[in-house]
């Protein structure tokens, strides 16, 4: 997948703009800096879930609903004594 990322002075509070190369309309996401643009790149390159909830927004854009259902959640807790870990959301 490819994405675009995008500097639009016109736009004050979110001048940065992530685009899906060849997606939908609907497949952009507005952010503040060029650094958290390039976090989300990141994170959809390799194929993580975002904790933080402006990241989780843009990336629910830019993503399919099946796709991203499908990243991989990290382990949160591990209770040594039942030997399992959870993920928490």
């Amino acid at each position: 997948m490819k994405l675009s990322i995008k500097f639009k002075p016109r736009c004050d509070e979110r001048p940065w703009l992530l685009v899906r190369v060849d997606g939908e309309y609907e497949q952009h996401a507005h952010l503040k800096t060029k650094k958290d643009a390039v976090k989300v790149r990141n994170l959809i390159d390799a194929w993580k879930y975002p904790y933080c909830p402006e990241y989780k927004v843009a990336m629910k854009r830019l993503l399919t609903e099946e796709e991203f259902k499908s990243l991989d959640k990290k382990l949160r807790y591990f209770n040594p004594s039942k030997k399992e870990r959870k993920a928490v959301n």
